[in-house]
């Protein structure tokens, strides 16, 4: 069983990635052009990059 120090630990550092994650999706919202979109299709949606090359309204 983790000690509550340890609980903490993983409390606090998952709120911290939860945090960046955000940060993040926010940063790469502000990339110009067709480029979030790609981001988003490459990196949330898992596809290829031939198929992010091929989606519509992308690159």
């Amino acid at each position: 069983m983790p000690s509550g120090e340890d609980l903490e630990e993983d409390t606090i550092r998952e709120i911290d990635k939860e945090r960046m994650k955000r940060e993040l999706w926010l940063a790469v919202d502000q990339l110009p052009g067709d480029l979030p979109a790609a981001v988003r299709l490459r990196y949330e949606d898992g596809l290829t990059l031939e198929k992010t090359g091929q989606a519509p309204g992308v690159l």
